[in-house]
């Protein structure tokens, strides 16, 4: 299954680079409904699976495959955009994990092929910003 949100990277904010793939992070991060933290992951993994998501310049999907309780796991994605839970806590282990991926990302080359072409873009375009952002991008008071 999967839900395809219609707002990606490029709506982030010029002072909010990273902003909407730190999203994708937190709703992972509990809900009101099923408060801990791990418990998407687990309950897809137990259903015979998992779940992921990926955020694109003007997407952000969140996907899971199980092999059981396909409904149970529909309620546990459904409750990422009906009730997130966020605390301080989840925020700072997120960014943490974007910054992880940034700094993994560095090195590879087809990352070093898109951040060419950002550089070649036009300065104007919304293609040029920042998309994966890092601890300095997301560690603000005022995002």
């Amino acid at each position: 299954a999967s839900v395809n949100v219609e707002v990606g990277s490029a709506a982030d904010f010029e002072f909010s680079d990273g902003l909407a793939h730190f999203l994708e992070h937190i709703l992972f991060m509990g809900t009101e409904k099923y408060p801990n933290m791990s418990h998407a992951d687990v309950a897809m993994s137990m259903a015979g699976g998992f779940a992921s998501a990926f955020t694109a310049h003007d997407v952000t999907n969140y996907y899971f495959t199980v092999s059981g309780f396909l409904f149970e796991m529909l309620d546990v994605l459904a409750q990422f955009f009906i009730h997130p839970l966020i605390s301080q806590t989840a925020i700072d282990l997120e960014v943490s994990a974007v910054d992880s991926e940034y700094k993994k990302s560095i090195p590879k080359d087809d990352w070093a092929i898109i951040q060419l072409m950002k550089t070649l873009a036009h300065s104007k375009s919304e293609f040029t910003g920042f998309s994966t952002g890092n601890i300095e991008t997301l560690n603000k008071t005022d995002i």
